[in-house]
């Protein structure tokens, strides 16, 4: 990685940490148990993590926040290494896994960067579901990505990954009523030094829909996951799962994605 990408990595981080310290943002996820929105979602994910992880295997959430999708897994029994930005995600996660009784089978580190606190082949997968590729605008970052979930997988193991899709045929639905009037592209691409990335698509929305309490609006990079398939390949993990599904509460489609290391 470059000196000019470090740079890039650096600013994008610290814009994302400062957005998701605001209050309303912070209240809402710090809480594993708060965010009703997502029970079945979370439902949904360890359905996938079933279907592709074995018993007892060891899963590096990235992104995890309070440890919702965390604490789902841990109740199914799998190892969980959460890691997040956020220095009050990371404490609130790590209270509820002494309270919750997962202090032996749970950790969870503060990142300041795209690297993880994990050694090298030793997860049996990476969840980077919950619209994550929605939060990597830049190509540099998702193949800085990409990469350390080669180097922490074990061979046969998957990285889980979830994005909002600019490219489904249905996404232009009726706005809903939280959502704030659209800010028009260019600005936002220029704003957050966006503008090498033609494939991006910045939208922004309440990341704590359904909560009475959500003001602060987020960026929400839309992309080709075509795109999001060949910079993958191109990182030695191969694709075994691509749908694209449109949510009915939203404008916005999704498309999941499931990746091997052979």
């Amino acid at each position: 990685m470059n000196k000019q990408t470090k740079t890039f990595d650096r600013i994008m981080i610290e814009r994302a940490r400062t957005l998701y310290q605001e209050p309303d943002i912070l209240a809402h996820f710090s809480n594993p148990d708060r965010n009703i929105n997502r029970k079945g979602l979370c439902a949904w994910e360890l359905s996938l993590c079933k279907e592709y992880i074995q018993e007892n295997g060891h899963i590096l959430v990235i992104g995890c926040a309070g440890g919702q999708e965390s604490f789902v897994f841990l109740r199914a029994g799998y190892q969980v290494t959460g890691v997040d930005i956020v220095p009050e995600f990371i404490e609130a996660a790590r209270k509820q896994a002494n309270k919750k009784g997962f202090k032996n089978s749970a950790r969870f580190e503060l990142v300041n960067d795209f690297q993880w606190p994990v050694r090298d082949g030793t997860c049996d997968a990476v969840s980077m579901l919950a619209n994550f590729l929605t939060y990597l605008p830049s190509r540099d970052i998702r193949k800085t990505v990409f990469k350390e979930c080669f180097r922490v997988l074990k061979p046969g193991g998957v990285v889980m990954m979830q994005g909002a899709d600019r490219t489904h045929p249905n996404i232009n639905l009726k706005r809903p009523k939280w959502e704030p009037k659209r800010i028009e592209n260019l600005k936002k691409k220029q704003e957050w030094n966006l503008m090498k990335e033609k494939g991006v698509e910045v939208k922004l929305y309440h990341p704590c829909k359904g909560d009475v309490n959500a003001k602060t609006l987020v960026p929400n990079y839309s992309v080709d996951p075509r795109e999001i398939w060949k910079e993958v390949e191109k990182c030695n993990l191969r694709i075994i799962r691509f749908q694209g599904e449109q949510n009915p509460e939203s404008r916005f489609a999704f498309v999941t994605l499931v990746a091997v290391k052979d």
